[in-house]
Parts: C-alpha cells; sequence; structure tokens
C-alpha cells in the first residue's frame, strides 16, 4: 500500500472540482487512490497497458489501454486532470504531452529519486511529495 494514498488522495480533491472526471494512468494492482477518490464522489477512469484479470467485470472502470491508445478512444475526453502513481520515465513523457495538448492538469507522486521534469512544478503536501504540470 502506498503509506501517503490518502494525502495524495487529498490533494487530487482539492486541486479538482467537486464530481470532476479524473483519470488514474498505469494504475497496476494498488487501488487506494483510486477509491478514495471515487468514494468522494469523483467520475474516476483508470487505465493500464497490463490490466489484468481482476478488472474484468468490475465496476472499476479501468480500461486495458497504452497511453496513446486511451488518448486515441477518448478517455481523457471531458477530463479535469491525470495522475500517476510512480510512472516510468516512458509513462511520464507520454502523460505531459498529452496533459499539453489537451490543457488539463498532471499531478504525479513520484519515487523518491526520481527525477523531476522541468516542466512540472514540486509540491509538498503532508506527508506526499508531488509534481504537477498545468498547461
Amino acid at each position: 500500500m502506498l503509506p501517503d494514498a490518502k494525502d495524495f488522495a487529498e490533494f487530487i480533491a482539492r486541486e479538482t472540482k467537486p464530481g470532476a472526471k479524473i483519470i488514474e494512468a498505469g494504475i497496476g494492482k494498488e487501488r487506494t487512490v483510486f477509491n478514495i477518490l471515487r468514494s468522494h464522489g469523483f467520475d474516476v477512469l483508470a487505465f493500464d497497458l497490463n490490466a489484468g484479470e481482476e478488472s474484468r467485470g468490475s465496476t472499476a472502470k479501468i480500461a486495458k489501454l497504452s497511453a496513446k491508445e486511451a488518448l486515441e478512444k477518448g478517455l481523457f475526453s471531458k477530463a479535469e486532470a491525470i495522475y500517476a502513481i510512480r510512472p516510468n520515465e516512458e509513462l511520464l513523457s507520454e502523460l505531459i504531452k498529452i496533459a499539453e495538448k489537451l490543457k488539463i492538469k498532471l499531478i504525479v507522486r513520484p519515487l523518491k529519486d526520481d527525477e523531476k521534469p522541468k516542466s512540472m512544478k514540486l509540491k509538498n503536501y503532508k506527508k506526499s511529495i508531488i509534481w504537477v504540470f498545468e498547461a
């Protein structure tokens, strides 16, 4: 479990309008932030290239897609923000391009030792270290 999941979810909630559509990129198996945001009334969708069987038949709204495929299929349509937890460099680079193109906020919870892209701002919120890209 992500030790600062509650703080990270709270930051995302504070940065977006109540009930807003938010996209989680590369959800993997860690669903804590996704579930917290959904329980607070946000319309949270997620995608992961490796979404597994645990996603099928659930109400979790998780698509087995790459970032590029998610963009092509309109997953980001009307989204207010994108967030990612510990994305790899390739995914982060793609997400920055998407956020810039669509003019939406990108919120990232990096690994402690990751190097912050110059286009992102460092924010500290309670126990969370967060990077934010605002188009």
